[in-house]
């Protein structure tokens, strides 16, 4: 492995300081994706900022009708915190199928974001959370939404002298619902050969507004946005369900074909996991 210097920040000042004058840097929170790029060396920094020891950016906390994470939050303390189970089911089912417990007490949720890998569990739940990121350097703040964070595979809009500081999303409430499926090699510890996360506010039996996305199918997460407008102002019903996978295979999705799976299994699943997950949360039978 090529020699590099760790540089070890008690804050996100004095971090944000290092960063504004060191180019050549990279940030390590939980290490279960950066210290494997390091061994491999697909990865040769001249400086390793490890911010894990930064306080300010582990935390939770309620905002209002908000809430609102830390960077340095681990995907198991999220999982296992009251306000993620009561306020974003969503993300705590996400969360709960993300790896291993050794992974899960490492790994960060701000590591899962920047990563900006198209199969990372946590982001298709904040994609319908709606959630915002706010991004911070020496010279000032920006918050950009979730979705225009990636634009390709481990690429992001994050500048070289920026940190993630925070992640907001609104509580869901009543009349709202909204699942995660996610399909892998094997029935535990994989990595998503296909993901659906979706958020639905439901009244008289009507979805008014509805939010879908999709990992693993594309070189980012993305929304299935013909899905959501198949589905959005029509009653709960079987058939409106099966038009609308039919549409999220055919029209949202643009897969591949890898190591892990191929196109057409990867939009067969698309269309199976989010069926799978309308007839859990919306009580409906769908025959396929």
């Amino acid at each position: 492995m090529k020699e590099f210097m760790v540089f070890v920040p008690r804050s996100v000042d004095e971090a944000l300081e290092f960063l504004d004058t060191e180019k050549g840097s990279v940030i390590l929170a939980g290490g279960s994706d950066l210290v494997v790029k390091l061994k491999e060396r697909k990865l040769t920094p001249k400086y390793v900022v490890d911010i894990s020891h930064i306080d300010e950016l582990r935390f939770i906390k309620e905002d209002g009708d908000y809430i609102v994470l830390g960077p340095l939050m681990t995907h198991e303390e999220l999982r296992l915190s009251p306000f993620i189970m009561e306020f974003a089911p969503i993300l705590h089912e996400a969360l709960s199928q993300l790896g291993s417990p050794q992974i899960r007490n490492i790994g960060t949720i701000g590591g899962n974001i920047v990563t900006a890998s198209p199969v990372a569990d946590s982001v298709p739940p904040l994609f319908v959370l709606d959630a915002t990121l706010k991004l911070q350097k020496k010279s000032g703040k920006r918050v950009v939404h979730i979705s225009e964070f990636g634009i390709g595979p481990q690429k992001t809009i994050i500048e070289r002298n920026e940190l993630l500081t925070e992640i907001k999303f609104k509580k869901m409430g009543a009349h709202e619902v909204g699942f995660f499926r996610k399909l892998g090699q094997r029935k535990a510890l994989s990595i998503a050969k296909v993901s659906v996360a979706m958020w639905a506010m439901v009244k008289n039996d009507t979805i008014e507004d509805i939010s879908i996305a999709l990992g693993a199918v594309a070189p980012k997460v993305v929304y299935a946005k013909n899905g959501m407008s198949t589905l959005k102002g029509k009653p709960i019903t079987p058939e409106n369900i099966k038009e609308a996978a039919n549409v999220i295979a055919e029209r949202d999705c643009s897969p591949i074909t890898d190591i892990r799976s191929t196109v057409d299994y990867r939009r067969a699943m698309t269309s199976s996991l989010f069926i799978d997950g309308c007839e859990r949360v919306f009580g409906v039978s769908v025959e396929v």
